[in-house]
Parts: C-alpha cells; structure tokens; sequence
C-alpha cells in the first residue's frame, strides 16, 4: 500500500515536472481547440511588453486626464505600471508569434500627433453640433489594417474608436470595420494616415 502511494506520488512530480500538471501557483488560461493553452508562470509577459504597456497607458492617462501635479503624475505612473505588471502576470499580453513589439519612443511620439487628431476631430463634432447647415453624413465602411502584431492592430483599433465621429465596431483579421459620423471623417480615415502612423510603431525582425 505505502509503495503504491510513493508511486502514485513520484508519478504526480514527474508530470509536474513535464507540463503536464501545473503547481499550486501556477494559472493556466485555457486556449480555443487547435491553439496552444498560456501558461502565466512560464509565459508571463516580457519586460519590453510590459514597458511598452505601462507607457501607453501612462500617455492615455496624461492625455485624458490633463493633471501634471507630481503627486498625481507619481499616482498615475504607479498605477500605469501596476496595471501592466497584473496584466503580464494574468497572460493577457503573450508573446506575439511574429516576434514584434512596440517602441516605447515611438510611442510616445505617437501620442502628440494622435492627440491633434483627436483635437480636430472634436472640434468637427462640435462644429457639426451647434452648426445645424453643415448636418452629418453616418456610414458603415472598412479599411486595412497593415500591422503585424495584434497590439498594434489593437492600437489602431482603439485610436479609431476614441477619435471622435469614428468607432472602430469589428476586427476581423486584417480589416476594420468603421461607423463615421461625417464623409469627411471617413475620408480622412480611408487615406491611411492613421495606419500607417501605428505601423511605423512596430519592430520588426
């Protein structure tokens, strides 16, 4: 009896040994039939990933909140961080399978110019609000997506959908499917700009 039970033991440390049964802290996301399931213990993210996200949203943070007292900027910093490291911790930045990431300086030279976008693209609205003639033009339209990693391809996403007078509504490999308010906001849209400004974020191999 006792050598079955130290049999039965030594089998359970070898599996655990091999993958093929996961310790006490460690947390497995489980993956859809036919993709390989993320193991947060071994394949938590990276430390460029995380940096990458702690900046951006640190960046979204400066920008929406318009507060630059430097208890707030420390508060908003640690937090930023914390939201990536927990992030990494629960699997939800994997490693992307091309081998590309985000340049953090990049990034943050990113965020002036999306900003004036966003600027402009706010004041249309408002334009458009309390000038009845200029009146609004709703449609339903796609553009290409051309990133590689689906950070990116996030980013991008995301960037549409808080532009105002666009929303980015489905994502479907390398398409986008766009709600604009206005003609002209799909036209600035559809000439690519936006895309190819969160392309040149990447790097590639």
């Amino acid at each position: 009896m006792v050598s079955g039970n130290n049999a039965s033991g030594a089998d359970f440390s070898s599996r655990v040994n091999s993958g093929a049964v996961h310790a006490p802290n460690t947390y497995v996301i489980l993956s859809p039939p036919g993709q390989r399931a993320i193991d947060t213990q071994r394949e938590g993210g990276s430390c460029v990933r995380i940096a990458v996200v702690a900046c951006v949203l640190f960046g979204l943070w400066l920008l929406f909140s318009g507060m630059f007292t430097p208890l707030l900027l420390v508060f908003g910093a640690l937090s930023s961080i914390f939201v990536a490291w927990l992030a990494g911790r629960m699997g939800l930045l994997p490693p992307e399978s091309s081998s590309t990431w985000l340049q953090p300086f990049r990034c943050l030279a990113y965020l002036p110019w999306f900003a004036w976008q966003v600027a402009k693209s706010n004041a249309d609205v408002v334009l458009r609000i309390l000038v009845p003639s200029k009146g609004i033009s709703p449609k339903v339209f796609t553009v290409p997506s051309t990133q590689v990693s689906d950070m990116a391809r996030s980013v991008y996403a995301n960037s549409i959908t808080l532009t105002p007078g666009t929303i980015a509504i489905d994502v479907k490999g390398d398409v986008i499917t766009v709600h604009a308010l206005s003609k002209e906001g799909a036209e600035g849209l559809a000439d690519g700009r936006m895309d190819a400004k969160v392309s040149a974020l990447e790097h590639r191999p």
